[in-house]
């Protein structure tokens, strides 16, 4: 190949498109001050991490924004998350309630068969699961629909046909959603897992720290941002902190957070 040729090649998709710095670090408490006013009911949140990345305590601080929660677990034990969603005043329940009290307005739904490798465990969550993000979705008969914002505390789990299988549910609320005013907040371990529909309707992502090639690639495609720019944060990241990335429309902004220890 010439030197000609060489250079109207299109670039590596590994390659660096352009010399961009990373994102700038912001003060906590003021992005969390200034978050609280702009997370709306009707916006969901991807947050992608490794175990040991400080999702839960993230997402937990954030849910205080928050009225009309629900927090889904499907392992076997989370005792350190339980305990501080317990502490909060949630309310742990096996399954969705038909009529919720005007009273309780976080729960902790933590399913039967949680954990198992059986069939009929699994089936036991599927059916849980289905259940409550219908109620949520619809509303109760002759009131509210939406109104929930519900976490899904292993995304993968819940969605991929090769545990639950309930893509097309969690889908439906991330495209539909917003028009019932109920939010998502999915959470991801890692970037392979994502399916597209929690990274193009998602309003705010939190991405951690991440070196892979292919995963930083694929959050240089993220719309609605500068993905260079994005790309080189994620390589940049120490222990904590965190990638956030407002995605809503004429936002397109990329900082770097570190939530303080022991919040």
């Amino acid at each position: 190949m010439s030197s000609v040729e060489a250079s109207n090649s299109p670039p590596s998709p590994f390659q660096r498109r352009r010399n961009v710095a990373p994102a700038p670090r912001i003060d906590w408490y003021a992005w969390r001050e200034q978050f609280e006013d702009e997370w709306l009911q009707d916006e969901h949140l991807s947050i992608i991490g490794p175990t040991g990345t400080g999702k839960s305590a993230l997402v937990v601080d954030l849910l205080k924004i928050r009225s009309y929660k629900v927090y889904v677990i499907t392992k076997p034990a989370d005792e350190k998350l339980e305990r501080a969603l317990l502490r909060q005043n949630y309310v742990k329940i096996p399954a969705f309630p038909k009529s919720p009290p005007e009273d309780v307005d976080k729960y902790l739904l933590w399913p039967p068969g949680s954990g198992s490798l059986a069939r009929e465990g699994m089936e036991q969550q599927r059916v849980v699961l289905r259940d409550a993000l219908t109620k949520m979705f619809q509303g109760p008969k002759g009131g509210r629909p939406g109104r929930w914002c519900c976490v899904l505390d292993e995304a993968r789990y819940v969605a991929d046909p090769a545990y639950l299988g309930l893509r097309r549910e969690v889908n439906q609320v991330l495209i539909q959603g917003r028009s019932v005013f109920m939010a998502m907040v999915l959470l991801f371990q890692r970037p392979s897992w994502v399916p597209p529909e929690a990274y193009d309707q998602a309003s705010h992502l939190f991405i951690a720290g991440d070196n892979d090639k292919r995963n930083v690639q694929r959050f240089r495609e993220i719309g609605g941002v500068d993905g260079d720019e994005v790309a080189a944060t994620v390589q940049h990241l120490k222990k904590y902190e965190w990638c956030h990335i407002d995605a809503r429309p004429g936002e397109g902004k990329v900082e770097v957070i570190k939530m303080p220890r022991g919040l």
